[in-house]
């Protein structure tokens, strides 16, 4: 067993990079130096982490089990940094030399450090079956070093990615150590940086836990089954942990933020992805994705300590996969992290390998607006996805809450950047992050529905708009208008026949490459407005839309009204005259009208036939005719749908 090592010159290197601020910090001093308060939470979890002490407080929050490589990472940045007081609850630089049995896979690529005894024992330490008639080694033990060759076969030999660098040059036998041992039961496993090789390679080691006690993967405990479901936990966790030990030798500068506090969102998310990866079925990401999903408009660049947000931002490299049918997505963005050199590439990366995946025909921006799309459609909201759009798994994802949609329900809508009601306050998006509003009562609209866009020009941002019709009947699929927003006057987005949608959901998306021009949790203005052109005292007859539609008939006393606008000029009509067909075209009910009082006709059809039966569940037409005296007509076609 070798002593860790991290050479002066690492926090050298690492402190030269000059990255985006982290919000937290707003001085040069705060950002090479640990306030009191950082060097109390960091030795609080970097303890937690090695299994001593209680939950610290910052993870306090936490439903899920995290990955604690950000503690390991920024605990060694730091650990110069400490004032004497703090000095003294350090833990020891030595690797768990209380770990006292080793047991190499049987690949030669591993070598898994253990104990059989007290609290760091491993799971079922007693159990060893394996192979028949036994080895002497726990068959949990057996089983991770199993595990562990196959993660390494399947990122390295079949996704293409670098083996992580050996350490056999400090020393070190070359295997890669992995070191099972009592962890705090709020996380899966970390990977710690070890030694500079250059100013963007390191080597690695990592811990993962030795028993995983905790739900879901102690539902089974005391049955045959127990065992299984513990190593679906190890699965999960040597797939993403050995990701990260190949992030550290590719570029471990690829984070943003600070020295005393990196911000490794895209490690997260990329290791997170590589579970769904390898091991489809075990599912663990699930738990994470209700906390990307319920703050949409959070950047994809979001990180903070203890957040379950970075890990559900998965989706994205699960789309990008699933988009371009490419498992090896992930590799091909670190390579291109790599390729830029020192400091943070992720936008930049993206950005590049998409164009190169595409054949040119596909960038950021545009992903950015189609991923928004596909988390619109998950969970209760999968079966309205037109071909072509959502994840594989998506029925079983939580939805985007319906409390994240912002609700618009009457016209016209004015929201200036500069109004009191665009102020969304901590829901305006963030680059690479979405807004979704929701259009709804589109019957109000008596004109040519048009949603039109304006941003500053200073805003620093490409804008996509898309417009995502919901039909009428609420389970159709429906209908998806992406537009890039040029800029920098307003523009006009129309939707044709919009009377057939019940709800028109328009998702904003700002997107930059920028780290200088665009910090990540920079809150995006724009304005929006929805006009009704139409206006009392224009000089003819008009009709607006139905409503309710759709209607729900449920106490056999609802109806539907066809709203007239009257002109200014009194041209009192000779006949109008409404008829209701069925989908195939056969007249169900016919409905005149000869005048009426005030400024609207609201005329109403009580959902019946001409027999005086409730009508069935369905689509119907009407065609509505107004003849004047004059022998000129005024007409218009709608399309309504009938809920039971």
């Amino acid at each position: 067993m070798k002593k860790y090592l991290l050479t002066f010159a690492f926090l050298i290197l690492l402190g030269s990079f000059s990255f985006a601020a982290d919000e937290e910090t707003d001085s040069a001093e705060a950002v090479n130096q640990l306030t009191e308060e950082q060097q109390a939470d960091l030795i609080e979890r970097i303890n937690y982490l090695h299994g001593n002490g209680p939950v610290p407080a910052s993870l306090e929050h936490l439903t899920h089990p995290i990955c604690g490589t950000h503690t390991a990472f920024q605990y060694f940045l730091n650990k110069d940094k400490f004032d004497a007081r703090f000095k003294g609850m350090l833990p020891q630089d030595d690797r768990y030399p209380e770990l006292t049995i080793t047991y190499d896979s049987p690949e030669g690529l591993f070598k898994v450090h253990y104990v059989t005894s007290g609290t760091d024992a491993v799971f079922m330490p007693l159990v060893d079956t394996i192979p028949l008639g036994g080895d002497g080694i726990p068959d949990y033990v057996n089983k991770t070093a199993e595990i562990a060759d196959s993660v390494w076969n399947f990122q390295i030999d079949s996704l293409g990615f670098p083996a992580p660098p050996s350490d056999n040059p400090s020393g070190g036998d070359g295997l890669y150590d992995i070191y099972i041992l009592e962890l705090g039961s709020t996380y899966y496993g970390a990977t710690y940086p070890d030694i500079v090789i250059t100013a963007q390679s390191a080597t690695s080691y990592f811990v993962m836990d030795n028993d995983y006690n905790f739900a879901p993967y102690n539902e089974f405990a005391g049955t045959p089954q127990d065992m299984d479901r513990r190593l679906d936990a190890v699965r999960v966790t040597l797939a993403h942990e050995f990701n990260h030990s190949i992030h550290f030798g590719m570029d471990y500068t690829d984070y943003e933020g600070t020295v005393s506090n990196p911000r490794l969102y895209w490690w997260e998310m990329s290791a997170t992805y590589m579970e769904e990866a390898m091991y489809d079925n075990v599912n663990d990401y699930y738990g994470y994705l209700p906390y990307y999903l319920a703050t949409p408009w959070k950047s994809l660049r979001y990180f903070v300590n203890g957040s379950l947000f970075p890990y559900g931002a998965c989706l994205f490299p699960i789309f990008l996969s699933e988009k371009f049918d490419d498992v090896a997505v992930t590799r091909k963005i670190w390579e291109r992290c790599r390729d830029l050199g020192v400091g943070p590439d992720f936008p930049q990366a993206v950005d590049a390998t998409i164009r190169e995946i595409s054949g040119d025909t596909y960038d950021l921006v545009s992903a950015m607006r189609e991923f928004a799309t596909w988390n619109l459609f998950t969970g209760s909201r999968t079966g309205l996805a037109p071909a072509g759009v959502g994840y594989s798994e998506a029925a079983n994802y939580p939805r985007i809450p319906d409390s994240c949609l912002f609700l618009f329900d009457d016209f016209p809508i004015y929201y200036y950047r500069d109004s009191v009601e665009i102020n969304f306050g901590v829901r305006r998006p963030e680059v690479l992050g979405a807004n979704y509003l929701d259009i709804r009562n589109l019957s109000l609209i008596a004109d040519t529905f048009q949603f039109r866009f304006l941003v500053l020009p200073t805003s620093g941002a490409i804008w996509n708009i898309s417009q995502v019709g919901i039909p009428l009947d609420g389970v159709s699929d429906a209908t998806i208008y992406h537009n890039r927003f040029a800029g920098p006057g307003a523009e006009y987005y129309a939707v044709p026949e919009y009377e057939d949608y019940l709800r028109l959901i328009h998702i904003i998306t700002p997107v930059s490459l920028s780290f200088t021009e665009t910090n990540y949790n920079n809150k995006f203005d724009y304005s929006f407005y929805v006009l009704d052109t139409v206006e009392v005292g224009d000089t003819t007859y008009y009709f607006t839309n139905v409503f309710p539609n759709p209607v729900m008939a449920a106490n056999g006393d609802e109806q539907v009204t066809f709203r007239v606008q009257k002109p200014v000029a009194d041209i009192p009509p000779l006949n109008f005259e409404i008829t209701i067909y069925n989908v195939a075209g056969e007249v169900v009910r016919k409905l005149s009208f000869i005048d009426w009082p005030g400024i609207y006709l609201d005329a109403a059809w009580d959902l019946k036939n001409s027999s005086g039966k409730e009508v069935a569940a369905g689509v119907y037409m009407a065609f509505a005719r107004m003849t004047m005296a004059d022998g000129s007509e005024v007409t218009r076609k709608y399309k309504l749908a009938v809920l039971r």
